[in-house]
């Protein structure tokens, strides 16, 4: 018998946001690789169409100072921990992604950790929205965020970047991470 229950959700705002925003875009500007389809990480993946991403750079290009947001970060994971009576948080990797009209990422989710994080470094008016399809539903929610917002939930949660379907350029960063 399967049982359904509640699993936490964070969404948080970075309110330093755009202290260092552009510090990160500048880095992204240098990093990372336009996606093509032959990239063997999306291979499996045909319903994926992303921009750019770091994600499977392997040291190629300079590194994105990821160290900006982390240190952010860590006073919120830390209140998440202290609120489920958790002992620690650890942050297993980030990579950005690039979204430009057209692209898109389809409905999937993260392995090898307890939760996925997306933080809006650059989420112009038109951007769609993250789409989270929970366990045992079938429709998606759309979860509204602003630019130098963070959200937080289970890697078994199903969930995509829909279709930028305007012009402007949608960038986030992605985390895995895990408590204790």
């Amino acid at each position: 018998m399967i049982t359904q229950i509640g699993c936490p959700f964070l969404h948080e705002h970075i309110d330093d946001h755009a202290s260092f925003k552009n510090l990160i875009l500048d880095a992204i500007e240098l990093a990372g690789q336009e996606v093509k389809d032959d990239d063997s990480w999306i291979a499996h993946e045909k319903y994926t169409n992303i921009t750019k991403s770091d994600y499977n750079s392997f040291g190629k290009y300079p590194p994105v100072p990821y160290n900006h947001l982390e240190s952010r970060l860590s006073p919120i994971l830390i209140k998440l921990c202290k609120e489920f009576s958790w002992d620690e948080y650890m942050l297993h990797n980030m990579w950005f992604q690039q979204y430009k009209k057209g692209s898109s990422h389809g409905f999937h989710t993260h392995i090898l950790c307890q939760f996925t994080g997306v933080y809006y470094l650059e989420f112009p008016e038109g951007s769609p929205e993250t789409e989270l399809i929970y366990p045992f539903e079938t429709n998606p929610t759309s979860i509204k965020v602003k630019e130098g917002d963070v959200i937080l939930f289970p890697s078994l949660v199903r969930h995509r970047a829909p279709e930028v379907t305007s012009d402007v350029r949608k960038t986030i960063i992605s985390f895995n991470m895990s408590f204790r």
